[in-house]
């Protein structure tokens, strides 16, 4: 019988192209920079070892705010709502290890809103998930740019987690579902601590509905979110007399009134102070009548 051997370079050709990767590191148990340091010293293959010293302040960040991420998917998918899943893994650890690593999965969009819900469609109080511990856990992923949040339980002492994304591009929230009863509304406070939003450069669009306490002394603390391009506050009692202290808000296209109690006054500052405006919703706002319509004239 003849046997036939194989060229070597035809071996080493169909060998498995994995073992021309290292081996991934274990990262479940990385708490601290310790721990890393450890893993490292284990570590007998050179390109990994330099890789993982190289990005060591990138994963000692992913293994923090990982089992944060983890949370908030399984929340999530819990109460259907969406989100948007990213790896942020770097080159030079995807290139010695051949894959993406788990480890580096972190969250760039998240909404709480029902998927294909209706209208004023929202949860009942005892079957919505969404509570001050959900947004602890958003708290923990700066990675995220987008974030609408509709929960039937919230609350003005919710908020100071929000305020830690300074990658925040578009901010949208509901105080409380449409006023149910027994459940706190937002108000003034909650429009006091929106004002660190000045430190989220990249905020383009801000949402506010419901902010049932909301005063226009409180909305006058917004002022100087002087980014944004889209602004909705709607469903709230505001006259809108606030808009006298809104200076140097070029930027603004888009503005919402829904449901407010905006009057003639109000509207007046508006047209005033947002001079660049080309689109705004003024749907139930009942407390406007025709002499407005002058105020149109400064757009």
């Amino acid at each position: 019988m003849k046997t036939t051997k194989l060229p070597l370079l035809i071996v080493f050709l169909i060998a498995p192209l994995t073992s021309l990767n290292a081996a991934t590191p274990d990262f479940s148990k990385i708490t601290s920079r310790a721990d890393l340091d450890a893993v490292i010293a284990a570590t007998t293959d050179t390109g990994l070892k330099k890789a993982l010293t190289d990005h060591a302040a990138d994963i000692v960040a992913a293994a923090e705010r990982h089992p944060h991420v983890l949370a908030v998917i399984r929340t999530i998918e819990s109460a259907p709502g969406t989100f948007t899943k990213v790896n942020t893994t770097p080159d030079a650890l995807k290139k010695v290890t051949g894959n993406d690593l788990a480890i580096f999965d972190t969250l760039t969009l998240i909404s709480t809103s029902i998927v294909n819900g209706k209208a004023h469609a929202y949860r009942g109080a005892n079957e919505d998930p969404y509570d001050a511990a959900f947004i602890e856990h958003l708290g923990h992923i700066p990675t995220l740019e987008s974030i609408k949040i509709v929960a039937t339980k919230i609350d003005d002492a919710w908020l100071p987690p929000l305020l830690k994304l300074k990658n925040l591009k578009s901010l949208s929230m509901e105080g409380t579902a449409r006023g149910l009863p027994g459940v706190p509304a937002l108000g003034d406070p909650s429009l006091a601590r929106l004002q660190a939003l000045t430190q989220c450069p990249g905020l383009t669009s801000l949402e506010l509905a419901y902010f049932g306490k909301a005063t226009d002394a409180g909305l006058e603390q917004l002022a100087g979110l002087k980014n944004l391009e889209s602004f909705t506050f709607r469903g709230s009692p505001i006259r809108g007399h606030a808009f006298a202290k809104f200076e140097g808000w070029t930027k603004l296209k888009r503005i919402n009134f829904h449901s407010n109690n905006l009057d003639d006054e109000g509207l007046g500052y508006v047209c005033e102070n947002f001079p660049n405006l080309e689109f705004i919703k003024l749907w139930h706002s009942k407390l406007i009548t025709d002499a407005s319509a002058e105020h149109f004239k400064k757009l």
